[in-house]
C-alpha cells in the first residue's frame, strides 16, 4: 500500500484549461469603435451647427426630425375590412417628406416663414406668453394647446411662438400621446414642484 506514495511520479503537465489566459488579441475591429466614431460626428456636426437662430434653421431643423422620426417615416394600414368606398386594402401613408404631399390646411414652409417674418416673431411670442402667463399666475403649472391654440392669431403662428419659447427655457414642451394635445408646462413651477422628469 505504501508503495504508491514512495514512488516519485514527474508532476503531470496541468490541462490547457488550466493554465492563466494570456492577452486574447480581438478577432476583428472593435465592434463599438465605429458607433463611437458615428456618435461623436454627429455630437459634433450638431455642436458645429449649433441651435437654430432663424426661423428658416427651425424649419429646416423641425423638417430633418419630421423626416427622421421612425413612427413617422411611413405608415401601413389594412383598410380591407373597413366600409366599401376608394381603394380597400393595405395603404402605405408616406407622411409629409415634401411640401406637395401636404394636405390642404397644412402650412407650407412658405407659408411658414413668410407668415412669421411678415409679422413680428416676438410680438407673436410674448402674446404666447402673455396668454400662458394669465394661467400660470393663476395657479396653473401647465396649460393645454387648445387653451391658447388662437393667442399668437392663428395656430401655426401660436405654435411656432411655443418653439421659439422652448428653445429660450421659458416653458417646456410635453406631449403624453403620439397626435395628443399639447401640454405646456411653466419650467419653474415643475422643477420646484418636484415633478419634472429627467431628461
Amino acid at each position: 500500500g505504501d508503495a504508491m506514495l514512495e514512488h516519485d511520479e514527474e508532476p503531470a503537465e496541468s490541462e490547457s484549461w488550466e493554465q492563466p489566459m494570456g492577452e486574447i488579441e480581438p478577432a476583428g475591429p472593435d465592434p463599438f469603435a465605429a458607433l463611437e466614431q458615428e456618435m461623436d460626428r454627429r455630437l459634433e456636426r450638431k455642436r458645429a451647427r449649433g441651435m437654430p437662430q432663424t426661423l428658416d434653421e427651425l424649419v429646416r431643423d423641425l423638417r430633418e426630425a419630421e423626416r427622421n422620426n421612425w413612427w413617422k417615416e411611413s405608415r401601413e394600414y389594412d383598410t380591407s375590412d373597413s366600409p366599401g368606398g376608394f381603394h380597400r386594402g393595405t395603404q402605405e401613408l408616406d407622411y409629409r417628406a415634401t411640401d406637395d404631399l401636404r394636405m390642404d390646411d397644412e402650412p407650407t414652409a412658405e407659408d411658414v416663414t413668410g407668415t412669421a417674418h411678415a409679422e413680428n416673431i416676438d410680438d407673436i411670442v410674448e402674446n404666447v406668453y402673455g396668454a400662458l402667463r394669465d394661467h400660470y399666475e393663476a395657479g396653473r403649472e401647465e396649460v393645454l394647446y387648445r387653451e391658447i391654440d388662437d393667442a399668437g392669431g392663428s395656430r401655426v403662428e401660436t405654435f411656432l411662438g411655443l418653439l421659439f419659447l422652448a428653445h429660450r427655457g421659458r416653458v417646456r414642451l410635453q406631449q403624453d400621446d403620439i397626435f395628443g394635445d399639447l401640454w405646456i408646462q411653466d419650467p419653474g413651477a415643475v422643477m420646484s414642484s418636484g415633478e419634472a422628469i429627467a431628461g
